[in-house]
């Protein structure tokens, strides 16, 4: 079980599900390989959350019995996903409740529509003052940004970060995203 946890820890997330997998089929109540499973599958989407809570599960290694520990980790997951569910049935609910009142589209359709013209700033300036650009995920948020000071919109991006962070709180992406705007600006 070992080797799956240093597979994880090395970032190398398809070895150490194998291992966990393997572990997992050759004894179904194995707790270990199912938080194995678990933090691999976050690590798919979120690394750095998945080493977070790796580390807090050999944090607690030293204070706790292995399935104790085991047990709180995976009771963390749990939260997380039941939390991160009821937030985008929320977040989804919220946006078709509204989605009548605004001239809105989602990302991928402003990307696909602003890539098939040949003037990109004609393309988003019809975009940008007539309609609101609906984001399923913070990832997108950021590749919107960049993808703004990369094509000459870095002030405008500027506003965007700033206007989220007011929303968010500090964000790491965002604050690089505002180093590059600045950069470009200069």
């Amino acid at each position: 079980m070992q080797h799956a946890f240093d597979f994880l820890s090395k970032e190398e997330y398809q070895k150490a599900f194998s291992l966990f997998a393997q572990e997992l089929e050759a004894d179904p109540l194995n707790l270990e390989a199912k938080m194995g499973i678990l933090l691999c599958d976050i690590a798919q989407f979120d690394p750095q959350k998945a080493l977070g809570l790796l580390e807090f599960y050999y944090a607690l290694l030293s204070e706790e019995s292995s399935q104790t520990a085991q047990q709180k980790v995976i009771h963390i997951i749990d939260s997380m996903d039941s939390k991160e569910s009821k937030d985008s049935e929320n977040f989804s609910q919220s946006l078709l409740q509204n989605a009548e009142s605004f001239s809105c589209i989602s990302y991928e359709d402003f990307k696909k529509f602003v890539f098939t013209k040949p003037n990109f700033k004609e393309a988003f300036e019809d975009f940008s003052l007539s309609t609101k650009i609906i984001f399923s995920h913070k990832e997108e948020v950021y590749e919107f940004l960049n993808f703004l000071i990369d094509r000459g919109y870095a002030d405008l991006s500027m506003q965007y970060a700033e206007n989220i962070s007011e929303t968010m709180g500090f964000d790491l992406n965002l604050n690089q995203i505002l180093q590059k705007a600045i950069k470009h600006l200069k």
